[in-house]
C-alpha cells in the first residue's frame, strides 16, 4: 500500500506558521546587542584616549632631538644626533597615521550608538521620561561632538607639525653640517610654537575624552602596557625654551 505524500489543507498550514515563528525568533534582536554597541564605542574612546597621549611623546621626543641638533655644545655629535632626529620623525609619522585611523574608528562607532538612542526613545510612551532621554542623548551627543573636533584639530596640527620637521630632515639629509644647521635659526621658534600648539590640543582631546566617558560612567583604565616607553621620549611637561642662537663672535 503507497503512502500519500500530499499535504491536507491543515498541515500545510501548520508548517507555514512553525516555520514564521522559528524566523521571527531566529530575527529577533538582541537586548543586549545596544549595550555591546555601546561598550565598544566607549573602548573606542579610550583607545582614542591612549592614542593621543602617544602622538604627545612622539611630538616632544621630536621637537627636543631637533632642539638637541641645535645645540651648540653639541654640534660635534650632529650626525649622530641628526640620526636620531630621523627616527623620531618616522615615529611621529606612524603614530599620526594610528591617531587619524583611530578617529575615524571612534566616528564610525558612534553612528549606530546614537541612532539606536534615537529612534529607541521615540517608543517611550511617558512623556517625561522620553523628554529625559532626549534631553541626555542631545548632552551626550554634544560631548561627543566637542571630543572629535579636538581629535580633528589636534590631527591636523600634528600633520603641520611633522611636515615642519620633515622639511627640516630633508634641508640637512645632504647638506649637515655646522652651516646648515646654524642656518636653521627661524625654525627654532617655528618648531617651538607648532610643538606647543599641538601638545595643548592634544591635551584637551584627552580631557574631552574623559568627560564623555566620565559622563558615561566610564572610567580611563589605561594599561601602562598600551603605552609603551619610547627610548627617544622626554619626560611629561610643556616643549622647552628655544635656546640662544649662535654667538656673533663665533
Amino acid at each position: 500500500m503507497r503512502l500519500r505524500t500530499t499535504d491536507t489543507p491543515w498541515q500545510a498550514g501548520l508548517v507555514a506558521a512553525c516555520i514564521s515563528c522559528l524566523t521571527a525568533c531566529s530575527s529577533a534582536p538582541d537586548p543586549n546587542e545596544s549595550l555591546r554597541r555601546v561598550d565598544d564605542f566607549n573602548s573606542h574612546i579610550e583607545k582614542m584616549h591612549v592614542e593621543s597621549e602617544l602622538a604627545q611623546r612622539r611630538v616632544r621626543s621630536c621637537a627636543e632631538s631637533f632642539l638637541a641638533l641645535m645645540d651648540d655644545d653639541r654640534k660635534a655629535n650632529a650626525a649622530r644626533i641628526f640620526t636620531g632626529f630621523q627616527a623620531s620623525i618616522n615615529s611621529s609619522e606612524e603614530q599620526l597615521e594610528s591617531f587619524k585611523t583611530q578617529i575615524l574608528i571612534v566616528e564610525e562607532s558612534s553612528r549606530p550608538v546614537f541612532e539606536k538612542w534615537r529612534n529607541d526613545l521615540r517608543a517611550i510612551v511617558k512623556t517625561s521620561l522620553r523628554q529625559r532621554s532626549e534631553e541626555r542623548l542631545d548632552k551626550a551627543r554634544e560631548r561627543y561632538l566637542d571630543m572629535i573636533e579636538d581629535a580633528k584639530r589636534a590631527a591636523t596640527g600634528f600633520e603641520l607639525f611633522n611636515q615642519e620637521i620633515k622639511d627640516i630632515a630633508l634641508f640637512l639629509s645632504n647638506d649637515l653640517n655646522e652651516g646648515a644647521i646654524d642656518n636653521l635659526q627661524p625654525e627654532l621658534e617655528s618648531v617651538a610654537t607648532l610643538g606647543e600648539d599641538i601638545d595643548d590640543r592634544l591635551t584637551e582631546t584627552m580631557l574631552s575624552a574623559q568627560v564623555y566617558l566620565q559622563n558615561a560612567g566610564e572610567e580611563i583604565n589605561v594599561d601602562p602596557e598600551e603605552v609603551p616607553a619610547d627610548p627617544e621620549s622626554v619626560p611629561a611637561g610643556p616643549i622647552g625654551p628655544v635656546p640662544a642662537g649662535p654667538s656673533s663672535g663665533r
